[in-house]
Parts: structure tokens; C-alpha cells; sequence
């Protein structure tokens, strides 16, 4: 059976290997994530939908190989609609792979950068209640009457949204998962006229990218962040603020993306990379056309605040005597 590019829901889990567990559990408390288990080999975080973040142990003897030193991703899985999915996918991987079967039906190999990832049928929930964006009032349509908009005090992650690394081989990387795979290809970053990254969506329709690849700078392979969506630009920024005064460091933003025209906040994760709350992204269909892009600062942000956001308002006194 031939694959159609619609088999992949999305991003089901990622595993980290880290060096301090009581650190992983710590951020991901604070991101917004819901604990689901705790004990010294593992701890599972859950999004609203169900969508998962595991932190292992480093050293833990069954976990997946690293692609680099220190505290990082070690595994990408994929969820799928059915357990006839997983067949078709198995078959299209094992053309030049080996591939392993779990007791559970998850199947797993080594892609071409050397990253396990894994496709299992998708346990995502669909809890429409929470995953309901706040009201907005435009100049053409009043959503939200006699009641004030609402405000963040921290932010609840509605599922993973997408992950990026910087790959050795971008073309390599393409023909795997565009030609074998069935991703879609949304748009193409280029530098130089070199290609240096591809937005990707693991299935039509589907969300602007859940899979970024860019060419890596040292010819090895690096994670770059994990991304998790959020309600509304509301939560982007409540989230955020939130994070910030708790004392964890932005990595750039807020901001927002020219290309997906996403809301983004990245801050720097202690466990490795970057992590992003996003919201508002483009969707994609067969009618989509690739477009590409120069890699430049004003391509990745129409705006973006370098060092995030002070959580207190500046003293009207304070700037007048600074002026």
C-alpha cells in the first residue's frame, strides 16, 4: 500500500536524555505542562491534548543513542491514525533500514542523521473546551461583548507543535522524508543561492511545518528547539511573562514569524536547545506552493523583542528622569 501524505497526525512525543532530572521536572512544571509520572529514571509531562515531553536519564542504558553531547532529544514519535498506517510506514522505512516492532505496535529506526524516531497510533485527545481560543473584537466582527478580554498568568500548552535540527545533509534529509515519507514541503530557506532549510508538514492538510530542517553550520547534526502551541497570542505572551518571572532566560521574543505568521516566544531550555510557545500559524493545503525565502533576520521575524519582556511597568517618574 502506497503511502498518501495523510497517515501522520503529528508530533506524539519527544524523549530527552538529561543530565539533571530534577531540572527537566522543574521547567516543564513551569512551562505549563501536566506531570504525569515521576521517579528517578523517568518523568512524562502531558499537554492539554494528550501529547507528550519524556525526560530519561542520560546514562539510562535503553534509551536512544544521542545525536550530541549533553542533555538533548533523543527520540522524535510521530503519531498515526491506524494500525494500518504503521504497516505502510514500516514498509516505506525498511527499504534501506532496519526497523523494530515494540509490544505495543510502535515501530522505530534510525533516520538519516542518525535520530530514532518512532510512529505509534496517536492516543491525542480532542478536549475542544480547553483548546478554545479567547474572543476577539475586530472592526468587522465583535466576538467578545460586555466582558474584558481575557489575560494569562501562565500559560497551558495545548499540544507539540513541531521540532527543528540542524541536519548534515539537508538533501539527504528531504529525499527521506519528502520522497519516502510523504511530508510536504511548505517553504524553502535559501543563502547564497544554497538551499539551508526546508519547512515541512508531516501530512496535507495540515499545520504550516511540524518538521523544520536547516543545514547545520559544523556538519553535524543539532537540535535547534521544540515548539508547543498555545490557545491565542494571549497565552503566547502570558506564558511568557510567566516564564520570565520565574527566572528562566528568553532565547528571543516575543516576536512574529513572517513565514508561517505564527506568534512565537522561545526561551532557552536547560535541558537542551530552545522550546517556543506559538500560536496562530498558517495551514496548508494541496493548494499551497512552496515558496522561497533569503535567510535573513527579517525573514525569521517581522518583529521580535531580542531579550523578552519586563514583567513590571517602568516607573512614569523613573523614565522622565532618565530622559
Amino acid at each position: 500500500m502506497a503511502l498518501t501524505g495523510r497517515e501522520i497526525v503529528g508530533l506524539e512525543e519527544v524523549v530527552y536524555g538529561v543530565e539533571d532530572m530534577d531540572l527537566a521536572r522543574r521547567f516543564f512544571a513551569d512551562w505549563g505542562l501536566k506531570e504525569r509520572a515521576a521517579t528517578n529514571a523517568k518523568l512524562v509531562f502531558e499537554a492539554v491534548n494528550g501529547t507528550r515531553v519524556v525526560a530519561r536519564p542520560v546514562d539510562a542504558p535503553d534509551l536512544a543513542p544521542a545525536i550530541q553531547e549533553g542533555s538533548g532529544v533523543r527520540e522524535i514519535v510521530w503519531g498515526v491514525h491506524k494500525k494500518t498506517d504503521l504497516k505502510k510506514l514500516a514498509d516505506a522505512v525498511a527499504k534501506d533500514r532496519p526497523v523494530v516492532k515494540a509490544k505495543d505496535g510502535t515501530i522505530r529506526f534510525c533516520d538519516p542523521m542518525g535520530l530514532t524516531v518512532g510512529f505509534t497510533v496517536t492516543k491525542r485527545r480532542n478536549p475542544v473546551a480547553r483548546m478554545k481560543r479567547d474572543e476577539f473584537n475586530t472592526m468587522t466582527k465583535i466576538e467578545r461583548l460586555d466582558r474584558p478580554a481575557k489575560f494569562y498568568d501562565h500559560a497551558v500548552p495545548i499540544s507539540l507543535a513541531h521540532a527543528v535540527f540542524n541536519v548534515p545533509d539537508l538533501a539527504q534529509m528531504e529525499k527521506f522524508y519528502v520522497g519516502r515519507l510523504k511530508f510536504g514541503v511548505s517553504d524553502y530557506y535559501f543563502k547564497d543561492g544554497k538551499l539551508r532549510g526546508i519547512f515541512m508538514r508531516c501530512s496535507t492538510p495540515g499545520d504550516h511545518h511540524t518538521w523544520f530542517l536547516m543545514a547545520s553550520p559544523d556538519g553535524k547534526p543539532h537540535l535547534n528547539h521544540v515548539a508547543f502551541k498555545v490557545r491565542d497570542i494571549h497565552e503566547v505572551f502570558g506564558g511568557g511573562l510567566n516564564l520570565t518571572r520565574k527566572g528562566w532566560p528568553t532565547e528571543i521574543g516575543p516576536g512574529r514569524h513572517p513565514i508561517s505568521s505564527a506568534y512565537f516566544w522561545y526561551f532557552k531550555n536547560p535541558i537542551g536547545g530552545a522550546i517556543e510557545y506559538c500560536a496562530d500559524e498558517d495551514r496548508c493545503t494541496k493548494k499551497w506552493k512552496p515558496r522561497d525565502f533569503d535567510s535573513v533576520p527579517e525573514n525569521f521575524a517581522e518583529w521580535a523583542l531580542p531579550q523578552g519582556i519586563s514583567t513590571h511597568v517602568v516607573d512614569i517618574k523613573e523614565r522622565k528622569a532618565e530622559a
